[in-house]
């Protein structure tokens, strides 16, 4: 395991970096997302995956 760092610019596909835990792992994946935008986009995405999620927030 080896930390990784992401720098690119808007729209060019951060996501996928906490997307493919969510796919290839049989555990559970915990995705800390600021913005409200970003959340409705990943929950799309994750609906249309066939990925399970829970959304807490306050």
């Amino acid at each position: 395991k080896s930390l990784i760092i992401i720098i690119i610019g808007t729209g060019a596909g951060k996501s996928i970096a906490f997307i493919l835990p969510a796919l290839y792992s049989t555990g559970i994946t915990i995705i800390v997302v600021p913005l409200v935008l970003l959340q409705k986009n990943l929950k799309n995405y994750y609906i249309k995956a066939g990925i399970k999620y829970v959304k807490w927030d306050s």
